[in-house]
């Protein structure tokens, strides 16, 4: 519950984007009814990046009705609650505020280990920090983290990568399509 009240401050107050993420979702589901009504209002821009359950836990749907509506259910509470949301998974689903949707395809169950969604979170915050929108930042960083959990899958197999093999591979990533677009 501190933690919850905590998160509820920040959203409450003027500053830099937040992306949220596993306990921070959890917490939130604590109480889900107001921290909604903290999001809905929110003074910053907030990022969302729950797996299934978890946002199973935040709307209050069923992770199963989740999974078998991922864009519906992704793009109505984006737009219901304000916030930009990024649902992990296959073909991880990604909607603004406005409903705008992108679908990312890149990525393989490489990703699924404990710590890739940080690594998610962390680039995504290094390209905002950077100067790219929290969306853009989102579609960005879930493109390059799938990207490099293929790549990395081809080469030590899908079950050898761990979280900390992602890192490397996402700058290695982004010197390559730098290359291309210079070529």
């Amino acid at each position: 519950e501190e933690l919850r009240r905590l998160i509820c401050e920040f959203l409450d107050t003027e500053g830099a984007p937040l992306i949220l993420d596993a306990d921070a979702l959890n917490s939130l589901a604590l109480n889900r009814e107001e921290s909604l009504a903290h999001l809905k209002s929110s003074k910053r821009e907030v990022l969302l990046t729950p797996h299934p359950l978890e946002f199973s836990r935040i709307s209050g749907l069923d992770v199963s009705y989740v999974n078998d509506n991922r864009e519906m259910c992704a793009k109505e509470f984006a737009v219901n609650n304000k916030v930009n949301l990024l649902l992990k998974g296959h073909d991880t689903v990604l909607s603004d505020t406005s409903g705008n949707l992108f679908i990312n395809t890149s990525g393989s169950s490489a990703l699924s280990k404990g710590g890739s969604g940080d690594v998610l979170s962390g680039v995504i915050a290094s390209l905002t920090a950077q100067g790219a929108n929290l969306y853009n930042s989102a579609v960005m960083g879930a493109y390059l983290c799938g990207r490099a959990a293929e790549h990395l899958a081809k080469d030590i197999s899908e079950y050898s990568v761990i979280a900390s093999d992602l890192p490397m591979q996402v700058g290695r990533e982004i010197k390559v399509i730098l290359s291309e677009k210079h070529d």
